[in-house]
């Protein structure tokens, strides 16, 4: 049997499916986690978990995908998920699905929550006037999924207005036949007073971002002193014994390639997972979908809209992830704006990189990487504003209620957010140490010989003159930035074997702020760059990555020159 999900975002059908199926597709408090269809088994059953959507005729990206899926693929039985505190809402949905002629169970989620908030619903009345099975579940708690499948609903017979205005009006009457409320303010409705009232919004959200940007630099920054004590003893033993065993080419290439490349990463391991703590304890408390709904007014001024900024606080994580993140905003000009803007945010690999700095030749400066941050939101503006195209389509999304984050549902995302990161990178910067290594100790004939007549040493020797202007003047400077797009997380790598680990003896603390400051505007990596081909397509992807290159060398260049000119003027 064949077995569609359906329904409005953020209504639990994700958080279904993965029970069901025993999947572990992400989930989140928020609307557009679910971008396009996923599949799983339950037993010998397929079963389909669609897009949230609101309706079957909308323009938006997702709704096009539900319909077209509804339309081309056979199905056996539609499970329509509703979160029945928002029943009349949900209906209009429900209308359009029932008019497909097929099998369908109307699945009222949340039942638990809507008892709390003094909300009863009379299923036997609901199911009657809709001509549909009625099942109350609670999909987190795993209640009554039996009474989904306890048997096949006949297809509905009744038939529902064409225009949108009467169909919004039978709803109406339907829900209210149906539904009892007791006056209750919830808990989310309380807090909201503050997060989002006229005077004290900006405040909490300044404070909350500053807070978690803060955090994550000075937990990260104990916690990672702590961890390279631990890896540094580990190294050592390890290459003492390679030494002892191997030949000295070999060792070299296993503790002076490899351990050293994948250790400068994994040194980093505490600012990561904490960054991605933060992220799970935005998205699980609900308040993620508040800021995109607080800063489409400014968004506003450079094109974008409220969308734009949940994508980009995703791409604090992960710009490949963030771009998946994009087909919830149904404008393709906004689209594709926020596509080329979404490598300005640091993501968790180009954080180690610039903790790594900060610590280096700004110790005790917490306050450099929120800056950095408030730096790649600036550019995110001077770029859309400087492409800005037609008007964008008015603003709509869903606000979920607010909630306290289970602490069991953000370990586990950020476990998963962690697992998925370090596995590529380590995979990444592992192939990558081992080619560093490479032509770091051979010559174009392949000779072993010194660094200084090395590929590497000869390569950035020709490469270093294109980054003279925006103050990387050394060629070990041209041969990290040219490393970094095939990953940000191979620049600590590449770094770490041309300096044995110590970064004075590359950069000042001038060069350091100019090459901290190119990473973070620079194109993003190879895996960033193919999930942007993706969604841009051949010919806009060229154009995408041509103009964030220009962006980022004209910035960096005019950022360069202004500070010579201060330093001249104030020495």
């Amino acid at each position: 049997m064949r077995v569609v999900l359906a329904g409005n975002p953020n209504c639990g059908k994700t958080t279904l499916f993965n029970k069901l199926t025993k999947s572990h597709f992400d989930t989140g408090n928020r609307a557009g986690v679910t971008v396009e269809e996923a599949e799983g088994r339950r037993g010998e059953d397929y079963v389909y978990d669609l897009p949230g959507i609101y309706s079957l005729t909308r323009p938006s990206n997702e709704e096009k995908a539900a319909d077209d899926f509804l339309r081309r693929e056979k199905i056996d039985l539609i499970i329509n998920v509703i979160d029945v505190k928002y029943l009349e809402r949900s209906l209009f949905l429900t209308t359009q699905l029932l008019e497909k002629r097929k099998p369908t169970v109307l699945a009222l989620n949340m039942c638990d929550e809507a008892e709390k908030l003094g909300i009863e619903t009379d299923c036997e009345t609901l199911s009657r006037l809709l001509g549909c099975k009625v099942a109350e579940i609670s999909a987190k708690k795993d209640k009554n999924f039996d009474k989904l499948f306890s048997s096949l609903p006949p297809p509905s017979e009744k038939v529902f207005p064409s225009d949108v205005a009467s169909r919004y009006a039978v709803c109406e009457k339907i829900c209210s036949r149906c539904v009892k409320r007791t006056e209750k303010i919830s808990f989310s409705e309380k807090i909201d007073k503050v997060l989002l009232g006229k005077h004290t919004a900006f405040p909490v959200f300044f404070a909350v971002m500053f807070s978690v940007l803060f955090l994550c630099s000075f937990l990260g920054n104990l916690a990672g002193k702590a961890f390279s004590v631990v890896t540094e003893y580990l190294f050592a033993k390890i290459n003492l014994f390679l030494s002892s065993r191997l030949s000295p080419s070999l060792a070299s290439l296993i503790g002076d390639g490899v351990l050293t490349g994948v250790g400068s990463v994994a040194e980093f391991l505490p600012v990561t997972v904490i960054t991605f703590f933060f992220l799970a304890l935005l998205e699980e408390s609900g308040y993620l979908a508040r800021i995109a709904f607080l800063t489409d007014r400014p968004f506003s001024v450079a094109g974008l809209s409220g969308r734009t900024a949940i994508s980009l606080i995703v791409a604090c994580g992960c710009t490949a992830s963030a771009a998946a993140s994009t087909r919830t905003i149904p404008d393709d000009a906004e689209r594709e704006k926020c596509l080329c803007s979404l490598h300005f945010m640091p993501c968790s690999a180009k954080l180690p990189l610039f903790a790594t700095f900060v610590n280096a030749f700004y110790p005790g400066n917490y306050f450099a990487l929120p800056l950095l941050y408030l730096t790649g939101v600036f550019c995110v503006f001077c770029l859309n504003i400087l492409i800005r195209g037609k008007q964008m389509q008015d603003f709509v999304m869903e606000i979920p209620a607010q909630k306290i984050p289970s602490l069991t549902g953000v370990l586990r995302k950020t476990a998963a957010f962690s697992r998925s990161f370090f596995r590529r990178t380590c995979t990444v910067v592992f192939v990558a140490s081992i080619f560093v290594w490479v032509l770091i100790n051979y010559d174009f004939s392949f000779r072993k010989c010194d660094i200084e007549s090395s590929m590497l040493a000869v390569a950035s020797e020709m490469a270093k003159y294109l980054f003279y202007p925006v103050g990387l003047t050394d060629k070990w400077h041209a041969a990290a930035v040219i490393a970094g797009f095939a990953g940000k997380e191979t620049v600590l790598g590449v770094l770490g074997v041309i300096s044995k680990g110590n970064l004075s003896l590359l950069f000042t603390p001038s060069s350091a702020l100019s090459f901290c400051l190119f990473i973070l505007l620079s194109p993003p990596c190879a895996a960033a760059c193919s999930a942007l081909k993706k969604e841009l397509g051949g010919k806009k992807f060229l154009r995408c990555l041509g103009l964030q290159f220009l962006f980022a060398y004209v910035f960096c260049a005019a950022f360069y020159a202004v500070s010579l000119l201060l330093g001249a003027v104030f020495s």
